[in-house]
């Protein structure tokens, strides 16, 4: 995020790596939610190696046979499938829209008015500011960052409204509550102002399918 200040495209090339033993706990989980996580700061991230055994003389004795049986690189394919089904170059990160949860465990990217994606790295409820948003019906659905998935659509009421406290106006969030507590989950929001995008776009599973 603190890169974003330079104005200048953000790769993130050694977020982590599959069955690193010296570093932190990098399983295949922990690699998915980092690359989610720098994505929706409004990042680049590579990935192509799984390290195996110890890091010294690694990087030199390293062979493609090393990599057998790497889960990630399956897992992050849905990245890129997902993203596509959003105007991803015309968002930035915006987490100060986030209340309610835990802000190391959750991020928001958004085009403030039409379009927000709200990723989280283990299922909680989650309050959006859409005090913004002139009115309307907010368009949603939940995205599984483990197997692509896209949930049935549903409908959610912009916000109730402001509630008066004193002398002033108190904005209400909308809450949403994940499919379940246990995973990581994305949360697509769109306003009826936002351009409907095809529902197989980038090759994601169809709108409707089950979640696990």
């Amino acid at each position: 995020m603190a890169n974003r200040y330079f104005g200048k495209p953000v790769l993130n090339e050694e977020y982590g790596y599959e069955a690193d033993m010296l570093g932190p706990p990098n399983d295949p989980a922990n690699v998915r939610r980092d690359h989610w996580a720098l994505t929706m700061a409004g990042a680049y991230g590579s990935y192509g190696d799984k390290t195996k055994g110890p890091k010294v003389g690694v990087y030199f004795t390293s062979t493609l046979k090393d990599s057998a049986g790497a889960m990630v690189p399956d897992i992050l394919q849905h990245v890129p499938r997902l993203m596509a089904r959003v105007p991803y170059w015309e968002m930035a990160p915006l987490n100060e829209l986030l209340s309610g949860c835990i802000r190391e465990e959750v991020f928001c990217l958004a085009r403030p008015g039409s379009e927000y994606l709200v990723y989280m790295t283990v299922g909680q409820n989650v309050g959006l500011d859409l005090s913004h948003v002139s009115g309307g019906t907010l368009r949603c659905e939940w995205w599984n960052p483990r197997t692509g998935e896209v949930g049935a659509p549903f409908e959610r009421p912009r916000f109730d409204g402001p509630r008066k406290w004193g002398s002033g106006a108190i904005r209400t969030p909308v809450v949403f509550a994940p499919p379940d507590y246990e995973h990581d989950w994305v949360l697509r929001v769109r306003t009826h102002d936002a351009v409907p995008t095809t529902p197989n776009a980038g090759g994601a599973t169809s709108v409707g399918a089950r979640l696990e």
